[in-house]
């Protein structure tokens, strides 16, 4: 049995064991009591969702990275080692005039 059953039972004693205005006060509390556990619930629902998600992403993102390790392994033989061509901004000389 889960909390919002719990809360229904509560309820249900609440009505048939008290009497106005207890009655009203208990259910006025025990509503509040019942919204913040369904807003924990729908939030709780909703980070499940996330999670899933992540989980979905970072397998799909890891075979994708496999894929591109053995691709860059293939390419980089003894005859083609890897080279990068980085081209500073302060090492490229002024433009005085574009026209």
């Amino acid at each position: 049995m889960n909390i919002i059953e719990h809360l229904q039972r509560l309820d249900a004693l609440i009505v048939n064991h008290t009497r106005p205005p207890v009655t009203a006060i208990l259910r006025n509390q025990l509503a509040l009591c019942t919204e913040h556990v369904e807003a924990y619930q729908a939030s709780s629902d909703k980070q499940d969702h996330t999670l899933a998600t992540q989980i979905e992403t970072i397998e799909r993102l890891m075979k994708e990275n496999a894929n591109l390790i053995a691709t860059i392994a293939k390419l980089q033989t003894p005859d083609n080692p890897p080279t990068l061509k980085i081209i500073r901004q302060d090492a490229m000389p002024p433009v005085d005039n574009l026209l």
